[in-house]
């Protein structure tokens, strides 16, 4: 079982709850390694949306945090709070929730109306704005 917070009214209690969240979602996962809920059926990339499959060239399926929160991602405008480690693709989730507006402005001839919206995407490092910008344009 993962744990998705909303934060639609207060975003200042971000820092705390998201310190709290990584605290539990440790616990958690040492608690249930190994059990029925690390079992969830992983989402095929083919069962996305065709416009969000390039991005995802090279994988058959998301993992199962990206599995879990795929549809809220993908097809709410929900707050999302993800706390992951390293490598657990937190990134991808990202992705989604950045498809799901590239969704909103396809037009019906399948091209993209680039000039209604505007994505920005913030990391760390150098490297991993250069990987998301080529997921997307693989999109475009």
């Amino acid at each position: 079982m993962y744990t998705v917070l909303y934060l639609n009214k207060n975003p200042r209690l971000w820092h705390s709850v998201l310190y709290v969240l990584c605290v539990c979602m440790f616990a958690l996962a040492t608690t249930l390694k190994g059990s029925e809920h690390f079992l969830q059926e992983r989402v095929p990339i083919t069962s996305l949306p065709k416009y969000a499959q390039p991005a995802f060239e090279g994988y058959e399926t998301l993992n199962r945090i990206q599995s879990r929160l795929s549809n809220t991602a993908l097809n709410t405008d929900e707050n999302l709070l993800l706390c992951a480690p390293t490598g657990a693709g937190k990134t991808n989730v990202a992705l989604l929730t950045i498809l799901r507006e590239v969704g909103k402005h396809i037009n019906l001839d399948g091209t993209i109306n680039l000039e209604e919206f505007k994505a920005i995407y913030v990391a760390p490092m150098k490297s991993l704005v250069q990987e998301m910008v080529a997921n997307f344009t693989k999109v475009s």
